[in-house]
């Protein structure tokens, strides 16, 4: 059986496009495009609260300062529809130890911590901001207006807090300075509100506190309980010593200006606070906690900037950014979660680069088709003096084979605008503009034909 004749019709033989060429992978990539659109969009904050934030903050005993700030935090928080657990604990250095043991299992994320405590060299903590709230030294007693230098403590039953708290962490500070043991003072460790009792009855000389001045244990302590406070002279060179610590002044009166508690001014130290996280909490965590500090607290942005970072702890980058932005950028805002996955600093370098190549893809495109219709043109014009000749040729063999080899060019150009038409760089709807080529080609074509005859 003969074989079937070539269809010489066609203008071109059917070719199979890869992959690459189809239509169908420029819409795989457009629906996938599309797809990571609504992903985004899907995780669009729209109203702009913290619903996202779950996180928990070791803060200290109920009865002290840290616990009030924690639960400050989650006032502001349930406004904001976040949820942040106020989780009570011993004090700063028992926090600094639950935090870095949460290293790994990141069990817990924040912690407020007393500020001049020691890091040590291969901590894995991280400063998230110095709060604008500092607390007090306290060294309480039923005859503590009697006590003004550190030698009247000689012998003495002193309350020094829970282990892992920050009175009792400054208390060994001062072993360095005064010899405890050897002056046969008594240093117990005791739970505040134990303290605070203790001294009431008379089983503790003092008590030592580093609290807020305002907190509601030290007002009851010295108005209802008939507690005073010392006053040595030496706080002076002990804050030289002690660089988180400054001297500090409680006014007579301060307490009860009717009744004069304190009788007279009193001398004592503060010292800031902090708080710290490991390396756990993801981006929006940190500029959650950090927005809701900015609620509590709506000179927190302006103390980073103005007061020098001694602490120790390097700032965590995205606090930094926070505060150089003056609160949280607006990706942050709308897109939390994202911006923890994707820095905003390659988010924007992504978006530039899915910008410039799509430009490319464009101006490519731009320049196929000019250099088509360049073609195009250049072999109209050989047409047209083909026709024009078509009565006066002597050679009508040399004629015929100018026809053809216009033809050929025609046609290898035809197959090339279709086949241009169909690569992943002619973005959607610009395939018209190839095929309104191939029309004109296809015309220019046709004539050639009649002039074949």
């Amino acid at each position: 059986m003969p074989p079937k004749p070539k269809n010489n019709n066609k203008l071109f033989e059917p070719k199979r496009i890869s992959i690459w060429d189809q239509r169908g992978f420029l819409i795989g990539i457009g629906a996938f495009i599309l797809a990571l659109i609504l992903l985004l969009v899907t995780q669009v904050n729209f109203s702009g609260n913290l619903s996202h934030l779950q996180t928990s903050i070791l803060s200290g005993s109920r009865e002290g300062n840290y616990f009030s700030l924690v639960e400050k935090i989650r006032y502001f928080a349930r406004r904001q529809k976040a949820q942040v657990k106020n989780i009570t604990t011993q004090g700063s250095i028992d926090n600094k130890k639950k935090l870095e043991e949460a290293s790994e299992s990141c069990l817990h994320s924040f912690a407020l911590v007393q500020d001049g405590i020691s890091w040590g060299k291969d901590t894995k903590l991280q400063l998230i901001a110095k709060l604008p709230s500092t607390e007090t030294l306290f060294i309480l007693g039923k005859k503590a207006n009697t006590i003004s230098s550190i030698r009247d403590l000689k012998g003495l039953r002193i309350g020094i807090g829970p282990k892992g708290s920050g009175s009792a962490n400054l208390t060994e500070q001062l072993s360095q300075t005064i010899p405890w043991e050897k002056w046969k003072t008594i240093l117990l460790h005791l739970e505040t509100a134990q303290q605070i009792a203790a001294l009431e009855k008379g089983d503790l000389d003092l008590g030592i506190f580093i609290i807020h001045p305002q907190a509601k244990l030290i007002r009851n302590a010295i108005r209802k309980k008939g507690l005073q406070i010392a006053s040595l002279e030496e706080y002076r060179v002990l804050a030289q010593r002690l660089p988180a610590f400054q001297e500090h002044i409680v006014m007579r009166g301060y307490y009860d200006p009717t009744e004069q508690l304190p009788p007279t001014d009193k001398k004592t130290m503060q010292v800031g606070t902090l708080l710290v996280a490991n390396r756990c909490p993801s981006r929006a965590d940190i500029m959650g906690v950090l927005s809701l500090l900015s609620s509590a607290f709506p000179n927190l942005v302006a103390y980073q900037n103005r007061e020098p970072n001694a602490t120790g702890l390097p700032y965590a980058d995205t606090a930094q950014l926070f505060f150089q932005n003056n609160g949280p950028e607006i990706v942050d805002h709308y897109l939390p979660e994202v911006a923890s996955v994707i820095p905003i600093k390659y988010l924007v370098q992504i978006l530039m680069g899915i910008s410039i190549l799509f430009n490319v893809m464009s101006m490519a495109n731009k320049f196929r088709l000019w250099r088509i219709d360049a073609n195009r043109v250049e072999l109209e014009a050989g047409i047209a003096e083909l026709r024009d000749k078509a009565y006066q040729v002597e050679n009508q063999q040399s004629y015929q084979e100018a026809i053809k080899s216009l033809l050929l060019q025609l046609e290898k150009l035809q197959k090339k605008t279709r086949q241009n038409s169909l690569s992943m760089v002619v973005p959607m709807g610009g395939e018209m503009a190839y095929r309104y080529q191939e029309e004109l080609i296809e015309e220019d074509i046709l004539e050639l034909k009649d002039l074949l005859g």
